[in-house]
């Protein structure tokens, strides 16, 4: 997590730092509140009609999800899969992404029954052991 922030004129830096402090504390507690999911989903689906509707952005964004390797006929689906994701999916992301020292990269889906959410590996010393990185399953 990176956090960047500038007191207001007559707030102390250190009443600054504590509301950043329960901030980041609050993230860790189980949980995601209804308002923020649709937040999360209306941010990526204003994100993707701006791509959508700029040829040069969309071409970019379909090349990098190909170079990733993903499949191309999964490019479009991607708002739909966005949609259709649960409170649950994300609150067993965040359970799976609670240890110290994880490394996750993915695509914002529904879970899919009988298969694991995450695959992982754990970080040591600031690199990696196992997978080149943890991938949460489309």
């Amino acid at each position: 997590i990176s956090i960047s922030a500038q007191p207001a004129n007559g707030v102390k830096p250190e009443t600054l730092l504590a509301a950043i402090e329960r901030y980041v504390e609050g993230l860790s507690k189980p949980g995601f509140s209804g308002l923020t999911i649709k937040r999360i989903k209306a941010r990526y689906a204003t994100s993707y009609k701006r791509r959508a509707s700029n040829p040069q952005e969309l071409y970019r964004s379909l090349i990098s999800w190909v170079a990733s390797g993903r499949d191309y006929k999964h490019f479009n689906k991607v708002p739909a899969l966005v949609e259709q994701t649960s409170k649950n999916d994300l609150e067993e992301l965040a359970a799976a992404l609670a240890g110290p020292g994880r490394i996750v990269s993915g695509i914002l889906s529904p879970a899919v029954p009988g298969t694991p959410s995450v695959i992982g590996s754990e970080v040591v010393a600031g690199r990696q052991a196992g997978n080149e990185a943890d991938r949460v399953k489309p």
